[in-house]
């Protein structure tokens, strides 16, 4: 997979500042979950796995509202949600947006899953992170 060099300078940056230490890409997959937007699991010369996604076309603020509406679905922790480690580009050719991701591995949902679910979305509507915006 074709990660864009400005992307990949940009998610090392952002883990660099989150360790403190030199962290660099080696490799990268392609995987689904990007929606609209070209997506990998891509992995660092220490072994760590991130999810990263970028967007050419984006508009310039796109990754970091995602980035915001991520952090605040997780504050009531009653669901897991993909921690937010770095988001950055313009949304163009040349300086693509983009957000970087824990990875989550997919897993086998468990007999509960349903009521797990169920249960963390209530949960989560009911936090007051999810207050209707006004569309007026």
């Amino acid at each position: 997979m074709l990660l864009p060099e400005s992307v990949k300078r940009a998610a090392e940056s952002a883990l660099e500042a989150r360790t403190g230490k030199s962290v660099r890409i080696l490799s990268a997959s392609a995987v689904g979950g990007g929606c609209i937007n070209p997506s990998a699991r891509v992995e660092t010369e220490d072994g760590e796995a991130y999810f990263l996604k970028w967007n050419p076309s984006s508009a310039s603020d796109m990754f970091e509202a995602e980035a915001d509406g991520l952090r605040a679905m997780a504050t009531p922790r009653s669901l897991t949600i993909p921690e937010v480690l770095g988001w950055g580009g313009s949304g163009t050719s040349d300086d693509p947006g983009w957000l970087l991701m824990e990875f989550i591995p997919r897993g086998r949902p468990g007999p509960d899953y349903g009521r797990r679910l169920g249960e963390g979305l209530g949960a989560l509507h009911t936090s007051g992170q999810m207050d209707p915006v006004s569309m007026e």
